[in-house]
């Protein structure tokens, strides 16, 4: 186990002396002479604890642990000295002092406090490491909670898209907005259409999204990702791969992304084919309106035709009776008459037909319409 290092400061041979016979069994000691003899070894032997004396020429011991305080708070010093009143242990304190130990001293009193020094520190070590824990979870946490808002208000911006194209731009913003490179590929019953915030699409860049469909859903390779659904392909060209828990963290809010996208572009896709409809519900209507009116028209000239044919048969034989033909002549002439007659009424039997036809087209219409 490696030994604590321990700097003794102090003007007297004979107190430098005594501290490393008490302490060099159990650790690495070195001993100097003065306050800058203290702050010039302080780099290379880099000690946990310093027993410092406090009257020394040139330097006191309160301004050699200001000055090694100011470079190295975390050690620890321990003024080792004759003098004890109240003012000299404030004086202690003041200079950032850890503890005090009064000449002449008891060994072990010296060993505890010397222990105590350093149970504080690790003390103070593992503390620290735990707020730099706390805090990094604390800075990753308002992360994700930043990065799940963009994710957040990109779900929501997308319920209000009506085409592709603006849904295109509400994921771009979403990308943009965590600082990456996107390419997006829809595709729907018009086609397959590539949208890209900056540059072109390059043929190679098409190959890669058709073997991307080939693919898992998420497909990567070095800093590119594709996110594959059937409507939707989404491809960030600049993955943070370089840092690890960024790139886990962007890996699943860009999933959520892309899920969401899909889903969008699936209502678009319906609500396009719902506005269809209702256009072919509305020339089904103009249709039928159009063929009830000429089936209305061909009843009504049906209709009069038969009046003008029984009316005109009436009149005819009336009229025989007052010309004086011969029974041979009249005979013809009625033949006549009747052939035409007969004809008629069969183009008025096509004219019914004609008007049943257009009413089973109508019935055809009105299912087709629901």
């Amino acid at each position: 186990m490696t030994q604590a290092k321990i700097l003794v400061v102090d003007d007297v041979l004979a107190n430098r002396d005594l501290l490393r016979y008490l302490l060099v069994d159990d650790f690495e000691v070195e001993c100097v002479d003065s306050g800058q003899a203290c702050i010039d070894t302080m780099a290379a032997f880099e000690p946990k604890v310093v027993l410092m004396d406090v009257k020394m020429p040139e330097m006191n011991g309160y301004v050699t642990c200001e000055k090694i305080k100011a470079e190295r708070p975390e050690l620890s010093v321990i003024f080792v000295s004759a003098y004890t009143t109240l003012e000299d242990r404030i004086s202690g304190y003041e200079a950032g002092g850890d503890d005090y130990l009064g000449k002449p001293f008891d060994e072990q009193e010296l060993r505890f406090k010397i222990d105590l020094a350093l149970n504080n520190q690790e003390a103070r070590r593992v503390l620290s490491d735990q707020l730099a824990s706390v805090t990094s979870l604390a800075h990753s946490v308002m992360t994700n909670t930043s990065e799940l808002g963009v994710v957040m208000r990109f779900m929501e911006a997308s319920a209000h898209c009506k085409t592709l194209a603006a849904l295109a731009t509400c994921l771009f913003e979403a990308t943009d907005t965590l600082g990456l490179s996107a390419v997006i590929r829809t595709q729907s019953e018009h086609g397959t259409t590539h949208h890209i915030s900056e540059g072109v699409v390059t043929p190679l860049l098409e190959e890669l999204f058709e073997r991307a469909q080939k693919q898992s859903r998420i497909f990567s390779f070095e800093a590119k990702t594709f996110y594959t659904y059937p409507n939707l392909i989404l491809l960030i060209k600049n993955m943070p791969v370089a840092d690890e828990d960024k790139y886990g963290r962007y890996k699943d809010h860009l999933a959520l992304l892309a899920s969401g996208g899909s889903a969008a572009a699936k209502a678009i896709a319906i609500s396009e084919a719902l506005q269809a409809q209702d256009g072919v519900k509305a020339v089904i209507a103009e249709t039928c309106e159009a063929i009830n009116r000429v089936a209305s028209i061909i009843r009504k000239q049906s209709t009069q035709t038969s009046v003008i044919t029984e009316t005109l048969g009436q009149d005819i034989e009336a009229t025989l009776l007052v010309l004086g033909l011969e029974e041979d002549q009249e005979l013809r002439l009625i033949t006549m008459i009747d052939d035409a007659t007969t004809s008629l009424l069969k183009n008025l039997d096509s004219s019914q037909a004609i008007t049943q036809a257009f009413s089973d087209i109508l019935c055809s219409l009105e299912k087709l319409s629901h």
